[in-house]
Formats: C-alpha cells, sequence, structure tokens
C-alpha cells in the first residue's frame, strides 16, 4: 500500500460539504471514501485505492450504512470488490 500524504487537489470539489484543507487522511478516512466511491471517476478511485489499499477500501465500506452509498454505485462495487453493503440504520430508538 503506498501511503499519499494528502488529498490531490483535483478532489477538492467533490468535498464541498468538508473543509478540504483540514482533512486528514487517517482521522477522516470514512468521509474520504465515501465522497470519493459516492462522486469520485475513475482515476479518483484510483488514487483512494492507491492510498488506503483495496482491503481498507473495502474494510471502511462494510463499516457504513448502505444509504451512504449511492444505489447504482453500491450495485457496482458489490461486483467489482464484492462487499456487501447490507447495515441499515435503526428505524426507531427503541
Amino acid at each position: 500500500m503506498k501511503r499519499q500524504k494528502k488529498i490531490p487537489e483535483r478532489l477538492k470539489p467533490i468535498f464541498w460539504f468538508y473543509n478540504f484543507d483540514s482533512l486528514n487522511l487517517e482521522k477522516d478516512k470514512v468521509h474520504i471514501v465515501k465522497q470519493v466511491i459516492n462522486y469520485g471517476d475513475l482515476k479518483d478511485w484510483e488514487w483512494l485505492f492507491d492510498t488506503y489499499g483495496e482491503k481498507e477500501v473495502k474494510n471502511t465500506l462494510e463499516t457504513m450504512l448502505a444509504t451512504e452509498i449511492k444505489p447504482s454505485t453500491r450495485r457496482l462495487l458489490e461486483v467489482l470488490l464484492n462487499v456487501k453493503l447490507t447495515k441499515n440504520a435503526p428505524r426507531s430508538l427503541n
């Protein structure tokens, strides 16, 4: 796994909801994976896998709620990575 030191500037538009300059590759890994998977292109996905490695990306995805990943992207991940995104949010507080 090749560790990058920072997020490439070209990815800034997909982090519109975050303070891009303060994102930390380790601390904000879940947010980074989610945004790149949902809104990145193939080159962005390549950067993600080069940065974290396939196993770490898969493990991170499997901790997310299924609804955090766009439906069409969920299906693609299931086919390409054999990732099962089945974790659902609770329907009530009880």
